[in-house]
C-alpha cells in the first residue's frame, strides 16, 4: 500500500505525491533526466550516485527492468509522474517498482514533475523527501538543514577497488575509473581495443610503467574541484601519454591544466543535448549528464571544439601540444564520425 510522500525543495517549497519502492527519509542534490526510454541506462550511470532524480517524460517504466543486467543503481530516490504497474510479459525483465524496492532505493509518484523541473531550471537545488506527516512549518524548516555533499569527493564510492583488463588487441586504452558505465567500456572493447581499467587513484608511475596508448579519464559523479589528488597525479601526466577527458574526466584534465571548473546553472542530464561543431557548425545532438563545465575565460593554448546550442558553455576542446581532446559526451555507435575527432592521438 502506497504512503502519501512529500519531495520538499531546499526554498521549502513541497510536492506530494505517492510512495512506491522504498520508504525512507533521503536527502541530497535534485536533478532532472529528459529520456523517455532511456530509463534503466540512466538509473545505472554512476553520474547519478547519491541524487534525487526526477524523470521529466510522464511514464515511466513501461519496458520493465532487465534481469540480465545486474549492474547497480545510483540514485538515492526515483520521481516519476507516473510508473506503470503493468504486468510485464517478458520474465527476463521486472516491474520498476519491484527493482528500486530490491535496491533500497526511494520511489515517488503521482507528482507534477513538470513544475518540479521548472523549479529546479531556475538554479540547482537540494531536496528530501520523507513519507512522515510533518507540518507546513516543519517541513520548511528541515528543507533549511540539507547537508551539501558538493564539498565532498564521490568518485571513490564508485570507482572500482582493483585494476582489470577487458579484450585483447595491439592497441591499449588505460581508464582512469571515476564512475565508467560498464557499456562504455564494452563499446570501446567492441572497437577492437585492450581495456585496462584503474582505480581512481591509481599513481602516475603505475600509469606510465604500463605503456599505454591512451589514457582515458571517464565520467563520475560529485565536484571535481574537491579531488585534489586526482588532478595532481593528472597534472604529472600531461605531455608524457595521449588523454581523453570524458564529462567529469573532462574537468579532471580542466583543473590540472589550471584552468577554472564552474557549476553549471542548470546541469545537463539528458539523451538530448545539442550541441555545434565550432569549426563546421554542424549541430549535433549527444547524450549527457553534468553538473560541472569550465570556464570559457579562464582557459588558454587549446582549440575549442564544440560549444553547447543552448547556453554556449563550452562542450569540447583540443590541446594539440599534450596531445588532449576533451568531451562533455561519448558517441554510442561505432559509425559515428565523431569517434575519428576523439582517438585522433591514438
Amino acid at each position: 500500500m502506497t504512503k502519501k510522500t512529500y519531495l520538499v525543495l531546499d526554498d521549502g517549497t513541497y510536492y506530494e505525491g505517492c510512495s512506491f519502492g522504498n520508504e525512507e527519509y533521503v536527502e541530497g542534490e535534485i536533478v532532472f533526466n529528459t529520456t523517455m526510454d532511456s530509463y534503466e541506462s540512466v538509473m545505472k550511470n554512476p553520474a547519478y550516485f547519491n541524487k534525487i532524480l526526477v524523470f521529466t517524460y510522464p511514464l515511466i517504466g513501461n519496458l520493465g527492468i532487465s534481469l540480465e543486467e545486474k549492474e547497480r543503481c545510483y540514485p538515492i530516490a526515483v520521481v516519476a509522474k507516473e510508473v506503470s504497474k503493468v504486468p510485464l510479459q517478458d520474465n527476463k525483465k521486472e516491474l520498476l517498482d519491484t527493482f528500486l524496492t530490491k535496491n533500497s532505493i526511494v520511489g515517488v509518484e503521482c507528482i507534477d514533475t513538470r513544475m518540479i523541473t521548472r523549479a529546479i531550471t531556475k538554479g540547482n537545488k537540494k531536496a528530501f523527501i520523507t513519507t512522515s506527516n510533518f507540518t507546513k512549518d516543519k517541513l520548511a524548516d528541515l528543507s533549511k538543514k540539507i547537508e551539501d555533499s558538493n564539498e565532498k569527493e564521490l568518485i571513490c564510492e564508485v570507482s572500482t577497488k582493483e585494476e582489470y583488463t577487458l579484450g585483447d588487441a595491439k592497441k591499449h586504452i588505460g581508464v582512469l575509473d571515476f564512475g565508467v558505465e560498464q557499456s562504455l567500456l564494452k563499446f570501446l572493447v567492441k572497437l577492437g581495443y585492450k581495456i585496462t581499467v584503474f582505480p581512481y587513484n591509481t599513481s602516475e608511475t603505475t600509469l606510465l610503467s604500463k605503456k599505454l596508448d591512451l589514457l582515458l579519464l571517464s565520467d563520475g559523479p560529485g565536484n571535481p574541484n574537491s579531488s585534489k589528488e586526482v588532478i595532481s597525479t593528472v597534472k604529472k601526466l600531461i605531455g608524457k601519454i595521449p588523454m581523453i577527458g570524458v564529462s567529469f574526466g573532462n574537468s579532471i584534465i580542466s583543473l590540472a591544466l589550471d584552468f577554472k571548473i564552474d557549476r553549471l546553472k542548470v546541469g545537463h542530464f539528458s539523451d538530448s543535448q545539442t550541441i555545434v561543431n565550432q569549426k563546421t557548425k554542424k549541430i549535433v545532438s549527444t547524450i549527457q549528464n553534468h553538473l560541472y563545465n569550465v570556464d570559457e575565460n579562464s582557459i588558454k593554448d587549446v582549440e575549442i571544439t564544440y560549444k553547447n546550442f543552448n547556453d554556449e558553455s563550452i562542450e569540447g576542446y583540443k590541446d594539440t601540444k599534450n596531445k588532449i581532446i576533451t568531451t562533455n559526451f561519448f558517441p554510442k555507435h561505432t559509425d559515428d564520425p565523431i569517434l575519428a575527432e576523439i582517438f585522433e592521438y591514438l
